[in-house]
């Protein structure tokens, strides 16, 4: 049940996408986000449903990452963010308000982002979906820089230490065929392929299931092609042909997966402030 039925409405009525525009506001941001389209347009509605808690809450909420960044981006059209939006849809100013770095204002923008979690399911009546607005941990979890750190998570590399011990002990084991060695290579990739993909499918899908298919098949089929042998060469004929080739398209597959999901590098942290991820919003008098 909503606090205010008509400023909801009047959020709904919003529309941020400026018609007859070559590049709308939802397509640029999945521009610079390297989002789906369909993904951007959900972040944008979860954006105005995220200042309609701001609104009807009168304190500091912080939103997600994704959000901050439909934020951030409206804030940009300034015309439209302060004239249009502000004074005319909400009837208030909305200011975004950067952490200032710390122990305390990261406790503060943490305890601000529980908030609004549990004002987001109180004013709905569901969950936030969980694709745009991540755990408390995991929203505020340490990003030291995109550019020089790639985070792996546990669950996948020991995944893929498991694999890969799978098939170099599989490889080394087996007296059958070349034929049935083939088989069994490649059933094993196919099924840790489906795994991996199975594991990042939501993200996947919002940044271009498509796209991450289309490209993985040049790009794994001919690294494999180019340094299966070499792996093959390198334990000197212990581990068979067929296995090398597998074990190297499952790690290729592994880094495309991580490359492809990486987020655009901005040479620092993410977020609003210089040490933390954490910003907020609240009702302004101005």
């Amino acid at each position: 049940m909503k606090t205010d039925v008509a400023l909801w409405q009047a959020l709904n009525a919003y529309n941020i996408d400026a018609a007859n525009t070559v590049l709308p506001f939802s397509r640029r941001l999945a521009r610079d986000q390297g989002w789906s389209y369909g993904y951007a347009q959900a972040t944008v509605e979860e954006y105005k449903r995220y200042i309609y808690l701001v609104c009807i809450s009168g304190t500091v909420l912080t939103p997600s990452e994704d959000v901050d960044q439909a934020w951030h981006l409206h804030l940009i059209y300034t015309r439209d963010y302060w004239d249009r939006f502000c004074d005319r849809t909400l009837g208030r100013r909305i200011h975004h308000s950067p952490t200032e770095g710390g122990v305390t204002e990261d406790s503060r923008y943490l305890d601000a982002y529980r908030r609004t979690l549990e004002l987001y399911e109180s004013e709905f009546g569901t969950p936030p979906p969980i694709s745009i607005w991540p755990s408390p941990a995991l929203r505020f979890q340490s990003n030291p820089g995109t550019l020089n750190v790639i985070r792996l998570p546990k669950r996948q590399v020991f995944l893929c230490l498991a694999s890969g011990s799978a098939l170099m002990l599989a490889g080394c084991a087996a007296k059958l065929a070349a034929a049935a060695d083939t088989v069994l290579a490649w059933t094993g990739f196919v099924a840790m392929a489906a795994i991996l993909v199975m594991l990042n499918l939501k993200r996947l899908i919002a940044k271009g299931l498509a796209g991450f298919l289309l490209m993985a098949l040049p790009i794994v089929g001919v690294m494999t092609w180019l340094l299966g042998d070499f792996a093959h060469d390198q334990t000197r004929g212990q581990l068979p042909i067929d296995y090398s080739r597998a074990l190297m398209a499952t790690v290729f597959l592994g880094l495309w997966i991580l490359l492809y999901l990486a987020p655009p590098g901005n040479g620092g942290s993410s977020g609003c402030g210089s040490e933390s991820s954490g910003c907020g919003g609240g009702c302004g008098g101005d």
